[in-house]
């Protein structure tokens, strides 16, 4: 059975190329690679921070953030680049109100296995790439290259009535006030027509897709589906297709696949 925290993932539609950022991160991780250290390395005191000690400790105890001490619970907190990010990123959610509990539900968000997607998110800010965290009405969060939230809400896959989003190049910028994080690359836009084909493309279950151009632009896409083994009911699947066509194979008196087109004007 899922978690509940994995149950609430994946809100937001993000471009394969974040994704692969994610993979490339893990791999690192996972062969131990040297550059990562400066990420985790516990360097840091409460001196580093823009907060008290009775907040942070109020706040660790309250489960908003998790910072190790030195030998025992008696010594000095330690905090290594990760924390003093999520710290602010703590720091600038309760500036809009959010309750502790919702923040609880966001440092969930990336503990455990999920931290290295927090971890992946402020190495991609370093590098100078636009990412954002977008904060949900029940506490989660989701980290996202700049643009998802447009394109999330264009194709119709976020669902969400409200949400907060953070700029987490800005968040690091707060941290390391001598650094320039703001975002540097090149920028380009989708047209309506190239979102609804990722659109397919991403959160489909059909089996095929097929592009049709016309002068040069997308005027239709057109989506394949097999139905095979046991068909059901073939009334169900023809009043699935408002315009397309149907290919139906038999064996032996019965219907053995039904391969539907469902032809959409883009």
């Amino acid at each position: 059975m899922p978690d509940e925290m994995e149950i609430k993932r994946n809100r937001l539609w993000v471009d394969d190329g974040f994704l692969a950022a994610i993979g490339h991160y893990l791999q690192d991780k996972e062969n131990g690679a040297k550059y990562l250290t400066s990420l985790t390395e516990k360097k840091y005191t409460i001196k580093d921070t823009d907060s008290s000690y009775r907040v942070i400790n109020h706040w660790c105890n309250a489960g908003l953030l998790d910072a190790s001490r030195d030998s025992n619970e008696n010594g000095w907190r330690k905090f290594n680049i990760v924390d003093l990010v999520w710290l602010r990123v703590v720091m600038e959610l309760r500036v809009f109100g959010l309750s502790l509990n919702k923040i609880k539900v966001g440092n969930a968000s990336f503990s455990g296995k999920y931290r290295r997607i927090f971890e992946c998110a402020i190495l991609l800010c370093m590098m100078r790439k636009g990412i954002n965290l977008v904060v949900f009405s029940d506490g989660y969060i989701e980290a996202s290259p700049h643009g998802a939230v447009a394109i999330s809400e264009s194709s119709g896959y976020l669902k969400e009535a409200a949400y907060l989003v953070i700029s987490l190049n800005n968040c690091m910028e707060k941290v390391f006030p001598s650094e320039d994080y703001s975002p540097k690359w090149d920028t380009f836009s989708l047209t309506d027509n190239e979102i609804a084909v990722l659109h397919e493309l991403r959160c489909s279950n059909s089996d095929e897709i097929s592009i049709k151009m016309k002068d040069g632009d997308i005027s239709r896409v057109d989506t394949t589906k097999q139905h095979v083994g046991d068909i059901g009911k073939l009334s169900d699947i023809l009043s699935d297709v408002a315009y397309g066509d149907f290919t139906i194979k038999k064996a032996n008196g019965k219907i053995t696949c039904v391969k539907a087109t469902k032809m959409s004007k883009v």
